[in-house]
């Protein structure tokens, strides 16, 4: 929290620090607060949300990520990478059809 007071907490700096925060197990949940907070400020950061993704992944939060992904999904529908991830997560809720209709979209 020091870095984000000497850097100040705009949208790039908060999606820094969460990605930071999310490398190491000890810190990945604080990542998720900032990684939130930095969406807010700019829902089109693409990297915040697959970062805050994968750590929902990452600590077995499939519902929450699927829920992340699918609101930016709705407004990017056509990158390949999005769909792909998508994809992954509906096969990891037990949603085999819908991830077979992703990653084709993929």
């Amino acid at each position: 929290t020091n870095a984000v007071k000497l850097l100040g907490s705009n949208h790039r700096t908060l999606a820094l620090y969460g990605e930071a925060l999310s490398r190491d197990s000890l810190t990945q949940e604080k990542s998720k607060t900032y990684l939130y907070k930095a969406i807010k400020g700019d829902p089109e950061n693409q990297e915040a949300v697959i970062c805050l993704v994968r750590v929902c992944m990452t600590l077995q939060q499939f519902t929450e990520a699927l829920e992340v992904l699918g609101k930016y999904i709705r407004h990017n529908p056509s990158n390949p990478r999005l769909m792909h991830i998508y994809s992954e997560l509906m096969k990891k809720c037990g949603k085999s059809d819908e991830a077979i209709i992703y990653m084709n979209k993929a």
